[in-house]
């Protein structure tokens, strides 16, 4: 958790919206979904287009520096199941997670291990962010809409590099 700023794009801040009221409605409610529901919560909220190149969005990669072992690591931040700790694919309803969303570089935030040890962590740099590279996923988010959030497949999203079949569906109407 942070007491900076956060700014999150009005498409990321929806979904992460539900997927944090699915994870407050089962009977133990995780730590970290009340966190992302916090964050959420106290988020600038932006047009996709909008959002700054600095920040930390669904997809991103980015770098940042471990305050307690004092090294840089690249990750990027993903949805519920389709996280893998091996390739640094880092959830958004961990508590790590929920902590970076919205983060822009030079920011820090506190988030609580697994052993309860807090640690502190700063975001070096923002390597890709979505957004600024045009993969704004209307089409994935509009599937989204379909699916009840406590649902989420690993495969649920569209890839990051829309095939050619698949552009048609992700550009703007009339461009």
């Amino acid at each position: 958790m942070s007491d900076m700023p956060l700014t999150v794009s009005s498409a990321n801040h929806d979904r992460l919206r539900r997927i944090a009221a699915a994870g407050m409605r089962i009977r133990r409610v995780p730590p970290s979904a009340k966190i992302l529901a916090e964050e959420l919560g106290r988020a600038q909220v932006v047009c996709p287009t909008d959002l700054p190149p600095n920040v930390i969005s669904m997809h991103s990669v980015f770098d940042f520096r471990d305050g307690v072992i004092d090294q840089i690591r690249r990750a990027t931040l993903v949805y519920p199941g389709e996280e893998d700790a091996d390739v640094g694919r880092i959830s958004v309803l961990s508590p790590l997670g929920a902590a970076l969303i919205g983060l822009a570089e030079g920011q820090a935030a506190r988030w609580q291990s697994a052993t309860g040890a807090w640690r502190t962590l700063r975001v070096i740099s923002v390597v890709h962010q979505p957004e600024q590279a045009g993969f704004i996923r209307r089409a994935a988010d509009a599937a989204m809409e379909q699916r009840p959030a406590g649902n989420l497949q690993p495969n649920s999203v569209f890839p990051m590099r829309p095939s050619s079949e698949n552009r048609r569906a992700l550009e703007p109407e009339g461009g």
